[in-house]
């Protein structure tokens, strides 16, 4: 996916799961990198629909994609771009409460018919 090496390209990355086949990748990058991260997001997705500190309410039709990357909390951000006959592709940015200097993204895409 044309997003996902733009972002390797761009940022160091820590790849932790990568299938084109379960549609679906997850990394790990630099806090410091945030700034970044969102620009080639926005460049790619459009604006987040929920930005980190603020509170959102998801459309109906999200909920199960919401529930199948575990929920999204108050300081997470999460993009979704929607296309035709119910494409999608998501991004999710997670900081780490553990470590703040580091964030891991989540990126999907399929069909929200077949979830």
């Amino acid at each position: 996916m044309e997003l996902i090496e733009d972002i390797k390209k761009r940022l160091e990355v820590e790849v932790r799961e990568y299938s084109d086949e379960e549609e679906y990748f997850e990394g790990v990058v630099r806090s410091e990198d945030l700034g970044q991260l969102a620009e080639i997001l926005r460049n790619s997705l459009g604006e987040p629909i929920k930005q980190a500190g603020k509170q959102a309410r998801f459309p109906r039709h999200l909920n199960k994609l919401i529930g199948l990357i575990g929920g999204i909390r108050i300081e997470q951000s999460f993009y979704i771009k929607e296309g035709e006959g119910s494409n999608f592709v998501f991004a999710a940015i997670w900081p780490w409460q553990s470590d703040n200097s580091r964030v891991t993204l989540k990126i999907g895409w399929g069909r929200l018919s077949e979830l």
